[in-house]
């Protein structure tokens, strides 16, 4: 768990630059983003069924802010997972919410947003609204892997201590396993 700017240092690569792990043998690397989750993700037991959630492009609608290659990401992800995902209109709150609890492999390919100065105001930019990293805390996930695909989702900022906010670290204290 690091602190204060070591926040912003790529750990993997470092590693690596380092000579700590190479092809044939890496080290296993886990960075959390505040001690005060280890525990909850040390101790919850491994997701039993696969119950995938793949969402992208829910602003197809829109001309001016749709995203082709998040939907195509998401359909190539979908088909991987033998699932169908949500898209366009289909990516409400409501229905991601609906799916987020009970999903054990999360893909968003989405538009989000950073604000620097309120930073649990940030989100990811549904159909019809925004998920907030502030909703996210109130998430209970069972995701052992989560994928953020949209721009500023690792951008974070502290909130007046050492430990960052934004909307990766919401979605890891929502209980995602691995981001």
């Amino acid at each position: 768990s690091p602190m204060g700017i070591g926040h912003l240092i790529p750990w993997n690569v470092a590693a690596e630059y380092a000579g700590w792990s190479d092809q044939a043998k890496p080290m296993p690397l886990a960075i959390v983003p505040a001690l005060s989750i280890l525990p909850r993700l040390r101790n919850r037991a491994p997701a039993g069924e696969r119950r995938p959630l793949v969402v992208g492009n829910p602003s197809a609608d829109d001309p001016v802010t749709a995203l082709p290659y998040a939907e195509d990401e998401a359909r190539a992800v979908a088909a991987i997972l033998q699932t169908s995902p949500l898209l366009g209109t289909a990516a409400t709150k409501e229905n991601v919410l609906a799916h987020l609890p009970g999903a054990t492999l999360i893909h968003l390919a989405t538009h989000a947003f950073f604000v620097e100065n309120a930073p649990l105001d940030s989100g990811i930019v549904l159909t019809d609204s925004v998920l907030t990293s502030r909703e996210m805390l109130e998430q209970r996930l069972d995701a052992d892997l989560l994928v953020l695909s949209g721009c500023e989702t690792g951008v974070a900022t502290t909130l007046g201590g050492d430990e960052l906010a934004g909307v990766a670290h919401a979605f890891m204290q929502a209980g995602a396993r691995s981001l």
